[in-house]
């Protein structure tokens, strides 16, 4: 009996011994699955973070992209505002859009001289053409952005080469219902650009201060006009001579080019409105500017001083050049034919007084007063002629008449 129960306490501490190490080894299978599942979890969180961190990392420099676009586009809208003309803000769009939009190939078109013609003024990346019609690019078509790819049917503008693969983007420049210009971009559309959307939203926004920009300059370029204009010939007038010719003075002390000027007079001038009413002299002095005009370079300065007196800046001219070009003048004068309801008005003549710097007047200064000096001269020499100026110059104590 005693080795009976010797035997079954033995069974049962081996099976307590048993269930123990059953127990146990749960327990350590529980215990690896927990460290399994944490260290999975810990994986899965620094993948996690990793990845936040270089989304966050990406977004700050797509932000920081952004910031320093926002400068640059602040920078060249507070220049183009400061710009007097338009050929100093096609300098400001040619060194600042390269740096604004280095994506792709792109350029900036305005209309110039001609309102037939988009020519470029920046340009960056591949080459675009020089120039085209406003009939070639879609977006000045519709008055609107315009955008084609090769995954569309949308063509392309006819301004971008006809094999291009890449996708393009127009944008027009308006302004107080009036186009501009264009601004135009190819890029490959193979090559990945997350921050697409905020690009063409940039194009947008330099597109509409561009806009606002060339406008005013244009309204200030007219009201300019309109100051420095005379309103019947159409050349500058005597405003014009007293705010340019104390500048010309200074740059010809610099450069020490010669510079010559002529003062003329239509003579007899009393004798066309006398005979012939005011409007008769109107279209005297109408049809002088317009010869000035078509005759002189784009370099010289011919004004109406007033009345039927002109005078004529020529910087860059000699005396001996200016003297040719004066008897020339008065030949062509001389040829015009005016007609008056029908009828001639008369032969037509200019007396003209002309001075030079440094050749034969010294002292830059005087030159406006030693051509009016030379130009009295010419008319009580008889009129119809011209007359160099001299340092001796004296003007006739007689008042001059026309």
């Amino acid at each position: 009996m005693e080795i009976r129960a010797i035997a079954t306490a033995f069974d049962r501490m081996a099976d307590a011994l048993s269930q123990e190490d059953a127990e146990r080894i749960r327990a350590e299978n529980a215990l690896l699955a927990a460290k399994q599942t944490l260290e999975q979890r810990v994986q899965d969180r620094t993948s996690e973070l990793q990845e936040a961190v270089a989304v966050a990392f990406e977004r700050n420099a797509l932000l920081e992209t952004r910031r320093h676009d926002l400068i640059a586009l602040n920078e060249m809208s507070d220049l183009l505002q400061s710009c007097q003309t338009l050929d100093e803000a096609c300098i400001v769009l040619d060194r600042a859009m390269p740096a604004l939009f280095g994506m792709g190939t792109g350029g900036a078109y305005l209309f110039r001289e001609s309102s037939n013609l988009l020519e470029r003024v920046a340009q960056w990346g591949g080459d675009l053409p020089i120039s085209f019609m406003p009939d070639d690019c879609w977006s000045l078509r519709l008055g609107r952005t315009y955008s084609s790819s090769p995954s569309d049917t949308r063509p392309h503008c006819s301004h971008f080469p006809s094999e291009t693969m890449n996708a393009t983007h127009c944008v027009p420049l308006l302004a107080q219902g009036k186009t501009l210009g264009a601004l135009v971009f190819l890029w490959d559309e193979s090559v990945p650009s997350p921050d697409l959307d905020s690009r063409l939203k940039l194009v947008q926004a330099a597109a509409d201060r561009i806009s606002l920009a060339l406008a005013n300059i244009k309204l200030r370029q007219s009201l300019r006009d309109l100051s420095i204009r005379d309103a019947l010939t159409g050349l500058y007038n005597r405003r014009f001579v007293e705010e340019t010719f104390e500048r010309e003075m200074a740059r010809i002390a610099r450069s020490q080019e010669p510079f010559s000027l002529m003062m003329m007079d239509v003579d007899h001038f009393k004798r066309f409105n006398d005979t012939f009413g005011h409007d008769a002299g109107d279209m005297v002095l109408r049809s002088v500017g317009e010869l000035l005009r078509d005759y002189f370079r784009s370099t010289d300065m011919p004004c109406r001083f007033g009345g039927e007196e002109f005078l004529v800046m020529l910087p860059g001219t000699s005396l001996v050049n200016a003297q040719e070009r004066a008897e020339d003048l008065r030949k062509a004068v001389k040829s015009l034919t005016v007609l008056h309801q029908g009828r001639p008005v008369g032969q037509i003549t200019i007396s003209i007084g002309l001075a030079a710097y440094p050749s034969h007047i010294a002292n830059r200064f005087t030159l406006i007063e030693a051509a009016d000096k030379a130009l009295y001269q010419a008319k009580a020499l008889g009129r119809d002629r011209v007359v160099l100026a001299s340092e001796e110059t004296e003007a006739p104590e007689e008042p001059r008449t026309a």
